[in-house]
């Protein structure tokens, strides 16, 4: 019983670890200060914005936005596959105090436990293009993040 407790310090301690790596790498990055001289959407996004992720080649196609109830949607694969549902709001950056962001929020019903941690936030950088931070919150009061993506249309 003691080696499992140990064990499953080890990987929460681990975790944490990576976690605050990436946090610290991402925020000394040159996305950084795009994400930082962004400015909140205003009007939001509307319908489908393509998306790409540095080093990332899976099937994430980008985000669909309906402005009028606030939710939207993620696109994946060729055949534009609707998967992880999300609201959105405007609201302080989790990481970026004072910085006003287009938060997205997985934390709804229709997602899997493991997603209800990711929180996105986009601003925009240029006249239809924006710019994502994903962050995860495994513990409410300690945000990491993880990357950033950008959307356009």
């Amino acid at each position: 019983m003691e080696i499992l407790i140990l064990f499953l310090v080890f990987v929460l301690l681990a975790g944490w670890g990576f976690a605050w790596y990436r946090t610290v790498r991402a925020e000394h990055s040159p996305n950084q200060k795009i994400f930082s001289d962004g400015v909140l959407p205003s009007p939001p996004p509307e319908g489908f914005y393509t998306g790409r992720v540095a080093g990332y080649h899976g099937g994430w196609r980008g985000k669909s936005f309906e402005s009028g109830d606030k939710t939207g949607i993620n696109i994946f694969g060729e055949n534009r596959e609707k998967k992880y549902p999300f609201i959105f709001y405007e609201a302080e950056g989790l990481r970026d105090a004072g910085k006003q962001v287009l938060r997205i929020d997985y934390n709804i019903p229709a997602n899997p436990f493991w997603l209800r941690t990711v929180t996105d936030e986009i601003v925009e950088y240029e006249p239809g293009k924006y710019i994502g931070k994903l962050n995860v919150q495994w513990l409410p009061w300690v945000p990491f993040t993880l990357g950033y993506f950008f959307l356009e249309r």
